[in-house]
């Protein structure tokens, strides 16, 4: 309590893949196969009751007088992604029935051993998307 977390725990691993997905997407050659538009958002306040998630979806809410899923599809949460021992861990994929067929099909061909976990009940911001019935792993 009260130290920085070096790594996954300090939140900059999730803010980096946030990044590097959005420099990803909105490069020319990829930008022109998007179907649908993407957003790219990050949070603070999670570790004491997800508030950026929730202020972001009560505001979203209350701006458009439309209910968050039926603009948005899914949510995709990047936190801890920097945390890597000896398997990746993908949780939350019971939120869609597609989501872990996805995940193995990305994985397939890769070294990486990977777990795979279905409740979507995480103490994380997929939770606030969730219950808003988002997919949200």
């Amino acid at each position: 309590k009260g130290q920085i977390h070096f790594g996954a725990d300090d939140n900059a691993s999730g803010v980096a893949g946030v990044l590097e997905l959005a420099q990803f997407f909105s490069a020319k050659k990829n930008l022109k196969n998007l179907k649908k538009p993407l957003y790219f958002a990050v949070w603070t306040g999670e570790e004491i009751g997800i508030l950026g998630s929730s202020a972001f979806v009560k505001q979203w809410e209350l701006d458009t007088k439309v209910k968050l899923n039926t603009k948005i599809e899914a949510s995709l949460n990047m936190d801890m992604i920097g945390r890597y021992r000896k398997a990746l861990f993908v949780q939350g994929l019971g939120s869609a029935t597609q989501w872990k067929s996805l995940v193995e099909q990305a994985n397939a061909g890769e070294p990486l051993i990977l777990h795979t976990q279905d409740d979507p009940y995480l103490p994380s911001d997929a939770l606030t998307f969730y219950m808003r019935v988002l997919p949200a792993p």
